[in-house]
């Protein structure tokens, strides 16, 4: 019994320091990211190079600069003229299954015939 709880314990700690730098890393990525994207134009392929980034992430660190920080990502994509509508697609797609709420769906804009 005592082998067991022992074991229990030293698992949970290994668990713990092999998942930490992880968790640092994606934090620095992140806002690496959003600095990068917030005074350039974003294109086509640095929008597939984020949606690979978020592929990769297991867990956004539970704070409200890093959740801010994926919202400004997301709508530097979404405000894009150059990036089409199926990469805003899945990119909302993907921050959405990392629970990143207060995303507003992308839309296809209607085209005006007259």
């Amino acid at each position: 019994m005592y082998f067991l709880s022992e074991l229990i314990i030293t698992t949970i700690f290994t668990l713990i320091l092999l998942l930490l730098p992880l968790q640092i890393y994606w934090a620095i990525s992140i806002s690496r990211w959003a600095k990068r994207l917030r005074y350039h134009p974003v294109s086509e392929e640095q929008a597939l190079e984020v949606i690979n980034f978020f592929r990769k992430v297991w867990y956004i660190p539970n704070a409200p600069k890093y959740w801010g920080e994926c919202k400004n990502i997301y709508y530097a994509v979404l405000h894009s003229p150059v990036v089409t509508f199926e990469t805003k697609k899945q990119l909302f797609t993907i921050l959405e299954r990392r629970k990143v709420y207060g995303l507003r769906p992308p839309y296809k804009k209607k085209q005006n015939h007259f």
